[in-house]
């Protein structure tokens, strides 16, 4: 079965992060994953990034996520998203700021039979940091 890789990524963005469904984590992600740049560590199952989305969901509960662009080579895709939110929400460590951060984050996406395998996000958490008045604290997911 093909899949447009393409749509599956806008999809991604759209339904986990715009609409905060976060059953589609379980329906778009393998089991066994490789995601890596989203905490100290490398993040081996889907249970670690749901941890990590639920932080931000909590911190950021009004996040959108903007795909600016996508391309896609082979069964691999990488975009430019970009991420607006309020801070709402304590689950970073310091208490809500209620300020609006903006951000741009570079995913690459290896896609197996439709699903996420492997995964690499840049984003600037310094910045994130910066526009809540927090750059001298950092956050670490467990």
């Amino acid at each position: 079965m093909t899949h447009d890789l393409k749509a599956l990524t806008r999809k991604w963005f759209d339904e986990v992060w715009t609409q905060g469904r976060e059953q589609t984590i379980d329906e778009m992600v393998a089991p066994e994953i490789d995601c890596h740049g989203l905490s100290d560590s490398l993040m081996k199952h889907v249970d670690h990034f749901k941890t990590f989305y639920r932080m931000y969901r909590t911190a950021f509960p009004d996040i959108t996520a903007s795909v600016e662009e996508c391309i896609q080579e082979g069964e691999m895709t990488a975009c430019r998203v970009t991420f607006r939110a309020l801070h709402k929400g304590d689950s970073l460590g310091f208490p809500a700021t209620g300020k609006s951060v903006t951000f741009e984050a570079i995913i690459m996406i290896e896609w197996r039979h439709g699903k996420v395998a492997r995964a690499h996000n840049q984003f600037d958490q310094l910045g994130i940091l910066r526009q809540l008045g927090q750059e001298t604290r950092s956050v670490t997911v467990a």
